[in-house]
């Protein structure tokens, strides 16, 4: 009896892993698809910011622009983690809130 169990446990736990992965793949590729590298998230929240100053260009006013300047010089310039504060900061000064999803 002890020589039908092993091989139903096996071929049970090999059906597990072949669900598990069927299940896993979907939440992979929306992870694979999130903005992970801090210049990638200088692109997202530079497409946030230019999307609603096309829809309203005198949003936020003098200062919002003074922030989305400096956030721009940043991220090109190499310095991907502090631009992204000031992209934070003018969007708020915008009204809006960043829309990126954490890595």
């Amino acid at each position: 009896m002890k020589r039908k169990a092993a091989p139903v446990i096996l071929s049970g736990l090999c059906l597990l892993l072949t669900v598990c992965t069927v299940l896993a793949a979907p939440v992979a590729q929306q992870a694979a698809s999130r903005p992970t590298k801090p210049v990638e998230r200088c692109q997202a929240l530079e497409a946030q910011a230019a999307g609603l100053l096309k829809i309203h260009p005198d949003l936020g006013g003098d200062k919002a622009q003074a922030e989305l300047g400096k956030a721009r010089s940043l991220c090109a310039s190499g310095k991907p983690a502090q631009g992204l504060r000031y992209y934070v900061k003018s969007l708020h000064l915008m009204g809006a809130q960043p829309n990126l999803p954490k890595p």
